[in-house]
């Protein structure tokens, strides 16, 4: 038997689905298994839907090396990384999606490996959970980013914070809105 079951509620839709389909003014945005549409998103309104606390969104200038690599600049922030993406054209912005868990507090200290993306801020707040914690962290973008961290880190408001994500966990959107997949 099939049952289809409406929610606004999408914590509720993960838990108790087998297939979701996420809706935008009535018009269908993916269908997938509550995992596809949180580890795969199609598009912007997907990755930002899904997932509690929601997916880090940040637009991103694109500009193309002589080799055909596209660099990633994160707009208001003094970082950038190169990634080999055949889907992003020069002078292009895209928007940049990073789950709260992709992210890792780092010392400083270990070398960083080539495709991870290293972004220095300020810790705002940091909401503790218990079994979790979730940091606030102002890195010079528009938004604070969203971290989640074990609650045994000593990490307080005001500290400074070094915060790593490998590209493999990066989700990349181009200026429609769509997904680019490798």
């Amino acid at each position: 038997a099939t049952i289809i079951y409406v929610t606004h509620d999408q914590t509720e839709a993960m838990t108790l689905a087998d297939r979701i389909v996420a809706l935008d003014y009535g018009e269908v945005q993916q269908v997938g298994s509550p995992q596809e549409l949180y580890d795969s998103p199609a598009n912007k309104f997907v990755a930002g839907f899904i997932g509690s606390p929601k997916m880090n969104l940040f637009d991103a200038d694109v500009s193309v090396d002589a080799g055909g690599k596209a660099k990633l600049t994160l707009a208001g922030a003094d970082f950038g990384y190169t990634v080999s993406r055949s889907a992003l054209n020069e002078g292009e912005t895209v928007t940049i999606g990073i789950r709260p868990e992709a992210l890792e507090v780092s010392n400083g200290q270990t070398v960083l490996p080539a495709d991870t993306l290293e972004i220095s801020g300020k810790v705002e707040s940091v909401d503790r959970h218990g079994n979790i914690s979730y940091v606030y962290a102002d890195v010079g973008l528009a938004d604070v980013l969203t971290v989640q961290i074990l609650p045994t880190l000593d990490v307080r408001p005001e500290d400074a914070i070094i915060l790593r994500v490998p590209s493999s966990r990066l989700h990349i959107f181009d200026s429609s809105g769509l997904a680019i997949r490798e």
